[in-house]
């Protein structure tokens, strides 16, 4: 390849650029960027036809700024006529209209916000809305980012049509692969991500069939262990006693099991316990061995494992292919785009037939002629990350002068499509990457599509940048010799030469007390009886070994690129978040304070799982065991004897308890952040964690983090229920790509960083550490691309393929090394030790991680004196340095004396905010129904639905009477989320139009998750709903008489309906005494006895129907409570004592009052008796077209009722209550017909 000159670089046709760590890739991208937008030796292009493309939001919104920010210079540089940057110099020192250029310069750098900069999804999502037509593109999709729900679905909706329709043996088998769902998932997720297509096909029934074969032979084996009396034969073998052949145990367990159903004997070592291996080991003399076929076990220990395999394999590749299936169809169903989406639209849209050039789409050719003349050039970020279906989709665009291009399953024939004019010049193709930084193959990034894409590029149109910017000449011959030490490197990588690049600074390097340190620092720890090391003694010790190396560069002077070294300038690199949690508490030891710069949510943290156990207890003081649980978290820190005095103290622990019941109060009335804020002051929790824990403000953030996105979200929901849903969601499935919800710093001290490996590419730091240097994981699946180059699983688990697998990951995880290394300016260090195996056979893995392949030939017997030889020898040809630890070293290490900022540290611990003493006084409050049904004000407002999560059943039905698994209205789901579920239906649907239902019921279930094996049965219960008759009466039933009209839901049609009529209602001083007397009063048979402290605000709710029927208007509420499991459960008695039991007449009572002052306002003659119906509670379970009777609950209140209680909330005083009420009129008797001027109020 020849380097790459920025001027002379060819902008037109498909080019290669390959760009090691450091050489200025993002530099020369802006370069040939501005060359374009000029003209310089090609046609001029504007900003929003140089289309550039790179992976990430953060990559595409750092790119356009700098490009940005170049134009702008460029602008100054070409206005003033010089420049010192010798690019833009010879530039302008070549552009013969120099007074166009600097006015395309200006008008560019102002146009930026119109740029074609954009990650892959972006592109693909602006080419399909650009061009719907010739794409094929739907209208009026809905884009998501996150598709993990609906996988979630797919597989639930795989496992209950597959998995648990097996018979009862299979299923066994299946269960003991993945014990549930969400094991499956895990297991078929990574592979659909990567779009792995199977090795095998292996269907179903064959795996079956042999698996009945297996059946069949445990059945012969039976018989013939029984005939052949094998038992008392091996009894009287006299087989050695140490020897599990012989054991009584085993042959009685060998004997019940043949007069057993069972598949397998329950024995240790299975069917080989008798194989003849073991048969030959356990004898001893004079033992003679029955004349029998023991070769028998073996064969079927063998069958077992092949059936076993072929169950797994096939329900695997089954599973992975139908769930993907289930997936598209969903997504399909619901007009639903993720990202993937985005590409396979436009793919498809691209290249559908391509494997024909005969039956090549016109469509195909008329989009990529139109994105082609849209974007007349492209460049491409971070190539080496694409996949094979983004290499199709630019080749089908740009690739003419490729040639055909074959990945694997897809023959691109490029050479066959037209160009676009007789003088035709290829359109502008850079592809700029490196492939020894592709170390993203987990999310399907695609290193053989790079080198197939290499293969396709003319040489000549190949290119290399070759100078490192970023380290130093020491670092960058250091990182040389260590990759170009083993000629194995190339192979492990796929062919992949690494090429050593030239260091382009020569800064001064890191110096310790005046001394220039070495630039590649290897720690080696070793074992005294020269024997592997268990990953987790080795990562210990490493961990205390880096943290002491970095405490005491930090406290001994030490200078980099002459300046004081800062703790912010050391990283520390690791592969997860186990291990950075080990490098945090080893650097905590020493004193020196530490950041984890991780992409997570906070929802993952421990302290958010605190956080919900205190809102639990919050939100049930009564409770003693929540309250408990909340504070035997590490949120409390409190110590064990501590906790034991105040659970045996009664008193002290009563006294808790009324606090907890005091915060329970203050977040009705203030709001959750006044409640937790008390807790938080109360128990100095913020001072306990710093000084408690090592990480305390790492706490201490997340903590006041996770009560933000608390308050926030507590602006959204109503009530507690809402939020406590919400937050249990969260904890349990926490988005860790939600900006607002990542681990923020807990911190802008300077402190030293852990960074994740893959994390840290694309950045640089003055000092890098990787203590784990030869840390690798194993492959866990036969993942491997195939001959044709495509990406196949092997779910048999050859060891074939497994190997290959295994080289697959060696080679992208010495990529990984080359990132890391490449990650420092100025020093790095890496530990390396003699690891072991994590598999039975422990033995020595130093081979198979990707430091050891570097340093070390393969199939050599790795020693400790072989590790340490070779790295001094590399020390030998370049600046690498190499420092022996062992067990006693590590110690001397860790007890370094410490000179850091501890006692300021615990100086902060002891800082303890003032505490206001003054009450404030808060009067005006605003309150709920549900605040007064409780007994308590100042609740937050309930949203409808959400009241029947506590709904208690009657006491005098039975659930016997449903059938087991039957599909009801009685059976259907109970609790707030059904509540919701039907009052989101019901809102959201015309009445007089049943067929709206069905749309409304799929969208409803999505949100709160019903099973669409209910979908049918809501449809037709639903329409019941709505076809129900009923009519008010003043005895409270809903019978229905000759005389009145009949009244249904679907009678009612928009313009008779208000949804959701949300109203606040003033109070003014209203007394607890006044307020029962008065409710007494007028309801003497359901007596109350409110408690609250004078009600002074606002009162707020929400009336799911408000509607005009008749002359008159109604309020209604939705009611989901299971009362039991018939009709007849229904009636108004049963409806009464759920009325009473439920406090629901209050709620009438309320909602009613709400009507008559709304009613006062609007109509000009209102007359309370005759405009108001009254109250309607619907209680759905029980409403049935030909069951009048049932489910359906009228009251109206007595108009003197409503008007003492209009009086008493405006602040007047009440006269005196007789002790008998007046009775309540006879609502029908009133009737006015003026429908056109009742319905207008809406």
């Amino acid at each position: 390849m020849q380097p790459l000159d920025s001027l002379t670089f060819p902008l037109q046709g498909a080019s290669l650029i390959e760009a090691s760590a450091g050489t200025g890739k993002t530099y020369t991208i802006v370069n040939l960027y501005l060359r374009q937008l000029l003209g310089h030796n090609c046609t001029a292009l504007n900003v929003d036809q140089i289309l550039v493309v790179t992976f990430t939001n953060a990559a595409t919104a750092e790119l356009k700024e700098r490009i940005r920010q170049r134009l702008q210079s460029a602008y100054l540089d070409f206005y003033r006529g010089s420049s010192d940057e010798a690019f833009i110099q010879d530039l302008y020192a070549q552009t013969e209209n120099k007074a166009l250029a600097t006015q395309r310069l200006a008008l560019a750098s102002k146009q930026m916000d119109e740029a074609a900069i954009f990650t892959i999804h972006g592109f693909c999502q602006r080419a399909l809305t650009e061009h719907a037509f010739e794409s094929g593109a739907m209208y009026e999709q809905e884009f998501i980012l996150d598709e993990s729900e609906w996988l979630k679905l797919a597989v639930a909706d795989y496992w209950r049509s597959v998995i648990v329709t097996q018979p009862a043996d299979i299923q066994a088998m299946l269960l003991g692969i993945w014990s549930n769902p969400e094991q499956l998932r895990q297991a078929i997720q990574p592979l659909l991500n990567r779009k792995v297509t199977s090795y095998h096909n292996i269907d179903i029934a064959s795996a079956v069939n042999l698996h009945q074969r297996y059946i069949t032979e445990v059945a012969s084996m039976k018989r013939w262990w029984l005939d052949e009396q094998l038992a008392q034969q091996i009894q009287q073998a006299g087989f050695s006693g140490s020897s599990k052949v012989g054991k009584a145990d085993n042959l009685t367990t060998m004997q019940a099991f043949c007069h057993s159903h069972a598949l397998k004997p329950d024995l240790s070592d299975g069917w080989s316990l008798y194989a003849p291996a073991n048969i030959e080991k356990g004898k001893k003399k004079g033992t003679v061995i029955p004349d029998v076929d023991f070769g028998r076990f073996e064969r079927i220990a063998e069958l077992e494992q092949k059936a076993l395999n072929g169950i797994k394999a096939a329900f695997s590749q089954d599973a992975m292919t139908q769930v993907a299936h289930n997936l598209s169809s969903q997504k399909s169903r619901l007009q639903l785009l993720s990202p993937d989406d985005l590409l396979s639209q436009l793919g498809n849209a691209l290249t559908a037939n391509n494997d024909s050039p005969q039956t090549h789409s016109s469509g195909n050719r008329l989009l990529a002629s139109a994105l082609r003349e849209r974007y007349p050039s492209v460049l491409i970020d971070e190539f080496q990350d694409t996949d094979p279906l983004q290499y199709r989709i630019f080749s089908a665009i740009y690739g003419q002068d490729l040639g055909a291009v074959n990945l694997g399953s897809v023959n691109l024939n490029i050479e066959n499509q037209p160009t676009d004019s007789p003088t035709h010049k290829p359109p502008c193709w850079i592809m700029i990457g490196d492939p020894k930084q592709a170390i993203y193959g987990f999310r399907g990034a695609d290193i053989f599509t790079y080198i197939m894409a290499k293969q396709q590029v003319d040489p000549a149109q190949q290119f290399t940048l070759d100078t490192n910017w970023r380290s130093t000449p020491q670092l960058v011959a250091a990182v040389n010799t260590l990759f170009i030490n083993n000629q194995q490197t190339a192979e492990q990588q796929q062919s992949l030469s690494f090429h050593p690049v030239k260091a382009g600074k020569d800064e001064e390097g890191l110096k310790l007390k005046g001394k220039l340190s070495h630039s590649l620092d290897f720690w080696h720890l070793g074992s005294v009886e020269d024997k592997p090391i268990a990953k987790g003694l080795a990562q210990q010790a490493l961990a205390q070994i880096c943290a002491a190396k970095i405490q005491t560069l930090l406290h001994a002077q030490s200078t980099v690129a002459g300046r004081v070294l800062q703790a912010g300038d050391c990283c520390v690199l690791v592969r997860d978040r186990n291990e950075a949690q080990l490098l945090k508490n080893a650097l905590g030891e020493q004193g020196v304070a530490s950041v984890f710069l991780v992409r997570k949510s906070v929802f993952a943290s421990q302290t958010a799982l605190d956080c919900y156990r205190l809102m639990c207890a919050l939100s049930h003081p009564g409770d003693d065991r929540q309250v408990k649980t909340a504070l035997l978290t590490e949120l409390f820190a409190m110590q064990a004897s501590e906790l034991d005095a105040l659970f045996n103290n009664d008193k002290d622990w009563q006294d808790i308890i009324a606090l907890f019941h005091q915060w329970h109060q203050d977040w009705q009335k203030h709001g959750l952040m006044m409640a937790l804020n008390k807790v938080i002051i109360h128990f100095r929790l913020e001072q306990k964690a710093i000084k408690v824990f090592a990480d305390g403000l790492r706490r201490v953030t997340d903590l006041r983090h996770v009560l933000e996105l608390l308050q926030q979200r507590s602006l959204q929901v109503q009530g507690q229920g809402q939020l406590m849903h919400w937050f249990s969601q969260c904890l349990q499935e926490p988005d860790h790509s939600s900006d607002n919800q990542q681990l923020r710093l807990e911190t802008d001290a300077n402190l030293v960083q852990i960074c994740t490996l893959h994390a840290s590419k694309g950045l640089q730091y003055p000092l890098v550490f990787m203590p784990f240097g030869n840390s690798y994981r194993s492959a866990r699946d036969a993942v491997f691309h195939g001959d044709s180059g495509a990406l196949q699983v092997d779910f048999l688990g050859s060891e074939k393929f497994m190997a290959e697998a295994e080289q697959e990951r060696l080679a992208e995880d010495i990529r990984l090394l080359y990132v890391a290394l490449t990650r420092a300016q100025y020093y790095c260090a890496v530990g390396v030790w003699h690891n072991i195996s994590d598999d039975k056979r422990r033995q020595s893995a130093f081979l198979s991680s990707a430091l050891g392949a570097l340093l070390l030939p393969a199939g050599i017997k790795v020693s400790e004196q072989q590790i340490g030889e070779q790295i001094i020898k590399l020390g030998e040809q370049a600046n690498i340095a190499y420092s022996y630890f062992d067990g006693p070293a590590v110690e001397e290490i860790t007890t370094l004396p410490v000179e850091s900022n501890l006692h300021a540290v615990k100086d902060a611990a002891n800082l303890v905010a003032l505490h206001l003493d003054k009450p404030i006084e808060r009067q005006w409050r605003l309150t709920s129904y549900s605040a007064l049904s409780q007994q308590q004000m100042h609740l937050e407002v309930i949203m409808p639905g959400m009241d029947e999560g506590q709904d208690r059943p009657s006491q005098d039905y039975d659930d016997s009477v449903l059938p087991d698994n039957s599909m009801s209205a009685f059976s259907f789901e109970k609790g707030a989320n059904a509540g919701s579920f039907l009052h989101g239906v019901l809102e959201n649907i015309d009445f007089s139009q049943a067929d709206s239902l069905a749309p409304a019921i799929a969208q409803q279930s999505s949100k709160f998750a019903i099973d669409e094996q209910w979908h049918a049965l809501l449809n037709d219960w639903l329409r019941d709903v709505l076809l129900t008759p009923f009519n008010p009466h003043s005895d409270g039933s809903s019978k229905l008489t000759a005389q009145a009209p009949i009244l249904t839901l679907a009678h009612l049609d928009k313009q008779q309906i208000k949804v959701e009529m949300e109203f606040y209602m003033p109070l003014k001083r209203v007394q607890v005494q006044a307020f029962n007397q008065l409710i007494n009063h007028y309801m003497p048979h359901y007596v109350r006895h409110y408690e609250f402290a004078q009600l002074n605000g606002m009162l707020k709710g929400f009336i799911d129907l408000t509607f005009a029927f008749n002359g008159k208007y109604y309020v209604a509420d939705y009611k989901s409570n299971h009362l039991g499991n018939d009709y007849a459960d229904y009636q108004l008695a049963s409806l009464e004592r759920a009325m009473h039991e439920h406090d629901y007449h209050l709620q009438a009572i309320l909602y009613t009052l709400a009507l008559h002052r709304w009613l006062k306002h609007q109509l000009p003659n209102y007359q309370y008796q005759q405009h108001v119906g009254g109250a309607y509670y619907l209680f759905l379970r029980g409403m049935h077209s030909t069951e009048a009777a049932s489910g359906v609950y009228h009251y109206l209140a007595d108009e003197a009722f409503i008007l003492a209680l209009d009086s008493l909330f405006s602040g007047e005083q009440i006269a005196e209550l007789s002790t008998t009420p007046s009775a309540t009129k006879n609502s029908d008797s009133a009737n006015n017909n003026d429908e056109e001027g009742q319905l207008s109020l809406w």
